[in-house]
């Protein structure tokens, strides 16, 4: 067995204070005393392109797929998939903030099986197409370069 998939006794137990306790979880989210979900975090973050499927990260750690989905929901604040999710959409707010990709090309590059649903995903998370996100943003752009060009 791994070093890394070895079970560790060391859960963090703390009391559920309200959402002054659950923002704190939020910016804290990588900081978790289980190596499980730290792993899972890093099979995430790296197989983002990837159609992940929580069986598959739960084999990986040697927890069921429940499980998994509890301790991480418990620990992250939100579930596995979400996490993913909002992965994705940081890392293509990124690319559309670069204007070199198509959108059609973001939404294959950060792992969304089709546009619609990128867009669809994108508009919820930010109230704005990705498309409009990219027109704000280069106006911006285009403005600081000619402001600093004057």
């Amino acid at each position: 067995m791994h070093d890394f998939l070895e079970p560790t006794n060391r859960f963090r137990f703390r009391a559920r204070a309200g959402p002054a306790y659950r923002s704190q979880k939020r910016r804290n989210r990588k900081e978790t005393y289980d190596r499980r979900l730290q792993l899972v975090l890093v099979l995430l973050d790296d197989n983002m392109r990837c159609q992940l499927v929580i069986r598959d990260l739960a084999q990986a750690v040697n927890l069921s797929p429940g499980r998994l989905a509890h301790l991480f929901k418990s620990e992250i604040g939100v579930s596995p998939q979400r996490y993913l999710n909002n992965l994705r959409l940081e890392k293509a707010k990124g690319c559309l903030e670069n204007g070199v990709l198509r959108v059609k090309e973001i939404a294959a590059e950060v792992g969304f099986a089709n546009v619609s649903q990128f867009c669809r995903s994108f508009k919820a998370r930010y109230g704005t197409t990705p498309r409009e996100y990219r027109k704000v943003h280069l106006r911006i752009d285009l403005k600081s370069i000619g402001a600093s060009a004057a």
